[in-house]
Formats: structure tokens, sequence, C-alpha cells
């Protein structure tokens, strides 16, 4: 099943809106990915969860601005 963030992701870079966005959105995701790893195993699917929200959220404000 292919993970709808790394289409974000994708769609960020190969989009040319700026340079800006593009490298703004993917720091963000990378940021948000790193902590999401560093948590304990017990939390992990909340934290999925999270950063699912936190991607498509990121998703929404870039297609608005677009």
């Amino acid at each position: 099943m292919p993970n709808k963030t790394t289409i974000y992701i994708n769609y960020f870079l190969q989009n040319p809106f700026g340079g800006w966005g593009a490298s703004k959105g993917f720091s963000l995701l990378s940021l948000t990915q790193n902590t999401v790893n560093n948590k304990k195993k017990s939390k992990t699917i909340k934290n999925k969860l999270s950063y699912i929200l936190f991607c498509s959220l990121i998703y929404l404000v870039i297609k608005i601005f677009i």
C-alpha cells in the first residue's frame, strides 16, 4: 500500500510553484518523520496518525496557495 505522504512529498518537489514552499514543506515533513521515528513503539500508531494529519494539513495549505 503506497504511503500518501510520499506522494505529497513528490508533489511538493516536482511542482514548480517556488523553491521556498518546496524546501519548507519537505523540511517540515522530514522533521516530523524524525520525531515519529524517535518515539517508543507503544505510541507509534498515534504518532503515525498525527503525522498523516499534519502532512495532509500541509498539503491543503499549499493546495490553497496554488
